[in-house]
């Protein structure tokens, strides 16, 4: 992909070095009760909890430092990482925007705000924790403009 994504966009001919940070994740079924998931990411991680757990723990699978796309460091390879998990075990797949979303004094939502928040609402329905996200977030950001894309995909296996 990353090459295509170099060569479809001309980048060589243009002089764009533009990259792109992205995810992907396919899930299989493994045994009755586990899912194989299989993840790569281009700068971006996976984070998952298990809700059996008394104290959810929010893990996190950290993609490659690497961007798809631009001139990038051949040397570094994409790698795939896989996992066993147990059904309703929650995933979430995220862009920056969230935890980069700065409030009045400039101050960001950040990274360990944000994974203290997806853990402990875990427990929670999908529409729930949606909910929980949006107003601490607006509790946060308090009117001031939103500064980049907020992706945060979350879903129970």
């Amino acid at each position: 992909m990353h090459e295509d994504i170099t060569t479809v966009l001309r980048q060589e001919q243009t002089g764009n070095n533009n990259g792109m940070d992205m995810s992907i994740t396919v899930i299989e079924e493994s045994t009755e009760n586990d899912k194989k998931v299989t993840f790569s990411g281009a700068k971006h991680s996976l984070y998952y909890t298990q809700i059996e757990n008394s104290t959810p723990e929010l893990k996190e699978v950290k993609g490659t430092r690497k961007a798809i796309g631009g001139y990038q460091d051949s040397q570094i390879k994409f790698t795939n990482t896989e996992l066993l998990l147990p059904s309703k075990t929650w995933i979430y797949l995220r862009s920056d925007g969230f935890e980069d979303q700065n409030n009045t004094v400039r101050k960001r939502f950040g990274r360990r705000a944000l994974n203290n928040l997806l853990s402990s609402n875990t427990h929670l329905p999908a529409e729930d924790q949606k909910n929980e996200l949006l107003n601490a977030l607006d509790a946060h950001s308090k009117g001031v403009e939103q500064r980049d894309d907020i992706l945060l995909i979350g879903f129970q296996l």
